[in-house]
């Protein structure tokens, strides 16, 4: 079930528009769709409950969709929005897109387009590979994001080692992981994920939760684990330089 919300600040066009996403989407996924008249409803609703897509008029009071764009784009950097809006103007497809918009729809436009793009927003969702990031920075990311999803890690040339970490509404609650290397050792829940923090060489992809959850074997906070293994890779580091310096004197 994915959840779309979707913010106007108009009521008839809002809860027509609401009525047609239901409708029209029925035959590509089952979806539920949450409305907010305002972007300042809009961010308050997004603090308490995942979204999987967000749908937007740009011209609204107070908040109107820009701020709405910002908020998105520095809390919930990996939420697709369709941004919609009646007064277009030149370059504004771009202007939304820099701030983060992945369609940008004038007004009128028919409902078969909005359909369109929705079913495509979601089904590219629903698996994606990640470049560019940091374990730790995308780790944060799922949490701050609050998605319900498993990250798939392989490191190495060959992709020796690999894990799975599964997040629930932006908690991390499983991780198990495989090195690499004839010994093919395991680990499972917090040694897991400090096992992945050490990985160097990743590929992660992200893939939606299956109805039943992972079993819970993560009970520490991502913010201790993440500590920690920053204070691990500090003392790494300290231990190399020492053994580096003492190479030097014995030379």
């Amino acid at each position: 079930m994915k959840t779309i919300l979707l913010v106007d600040d108009e009521p008839t066009l809002r809860e027509t528009l609401a009525d047609a996403l239901r409708d029209g989407l029925s035959d590509h996924v089952q979806c539920k769709v949450v409305v907010a008249d305002s972007g300042i409803r809009a961010i308050e609703l997004l603090a308490r409950q995942p979204f999987d897509l967000v749908v937007t008029d740009l011209c609204m009071p107070q908040v109107d969709g820009f701020k709405l764009l910002d908020h998105l784009g520095r809390h919930h950097p990996r939420l697709p929005v369709v941004a919609m809006t009646g007064y277009g103007f030149p370059e504004v497809d771009q202007f939304v897109q820099n701030l983060g918009a992945r369609l940008f729809l004038e007004k009128p436009f028919e409902l078969r387009t909005l359909f369109d793009a929705v079913a495509q927003l979601l089904a590219a969702d629903e698996e994606s590979s990640i470049q560019g990031f940091s374990l730790p920075s995308f780790l944060q990311m799922m949490e701050l994001d609050k998605k319900s999803s498993l990250v798939h890690v392989r490191a190495g040339d060959a992709g020796q080692q690999s894990g799975q970490l599964g997040f629930v509404r932006g908690q991390l609650v499983h991780a198990s992981a495989t090195g690499g290397g004839h010994s093919r050792e395991h680990w499972h829940g917090a040694l897991a994920v400090t096992e992945m923090l050490g990985w160097r060489d990743l590929q992660l992809r992200v893939s939606h939760l299956s109805q039943t959850p992972p079993e819970r074997n993560v009970f520490t906070p991502l913010s201790t684990l993440l500590m920690a293994s920053a204070h691990a890779f500090d003392e790494r580091m300290a231990a190399r330089q020492q053994r580096a310096a003492a190479a030097l004197i014995e030379g």
